[in-house]
């Protein structure tokens, strides 16, 4: 009824979107995020990662690449920013990119499971085996006994042709 009394209630907009969010309609919040910021002369950051994330949800990564790219260009570099960005980027097929953006997270510090598996699948969709396996052992370092892990070193084993290593690994 808000919108109904007042088109340019933006407020009512962005609470709408937030709820739509929470019923995971991301389309139709993304619509009223994209009222709010055609309202707005400078649209905040909480505005462009909120966009972002709907598309992440749509799957639409090239939007979602949009925002993240406007809210990391404005100064914010933090790692969940650079994690989005780099699997938007790996969906693109912009490996390169995305190995980037995930070296840079690893520069800060961060040295987590999630930022290795998602390096790994980057060297895979490039079709470079060993980085892939390199980046593997880093995240295998982590979580030792993680079957998924030694899953896919043994499967990169036995691309390299070292079979007797892949079955080990299997094993």
């Amino acid at each position: 009824l808000a919108l109904a009394l007042d088109k340019d209630f933006i407020e009512a907009y962005r609470s709408r979107a937030a709820a739509l969010y929470k019923q995971k309609k991301f389309e139709a919040g993304v619509k009223d995020y994209r009222e709010v910021e055609k309202r707005t002369d400078q649209p905040d950051a909480e505005l462009l990662l909120n966009l972002a994330d709907g598309y992440l949800m749509a799957e639409n990564f090239t939007a979602a690449r949009s925002y993240l790219d406007k809210v990391i260009q404005g100064g914010r570099k933090e790692t969940p920013l650079l994690m989005k960005r780099a699997r938007c980027l790996v969906e693109l097929e912009e490996f390169a990119a995305a190995i980037k953006d995930l070296d840079d997270i690893i520069a800060s510090g961060d040295k987590s499971l999630d930022v290795f598996l998602e390096k790994a699948r980057a060297h895979v969709s490039m079709n470079n085996a060993k980085a892939a396996m390199e980046t593997l052992g880093k995240a295998l370092e982590l979580e030792p006994s993680n079957a998924t892990i030694l899953y896919n070193i043994a499967l990169l084993k036995e691309e390299l042709g070292e079979l007797k290593d892949a079955v080990l690994d299997y094993n």
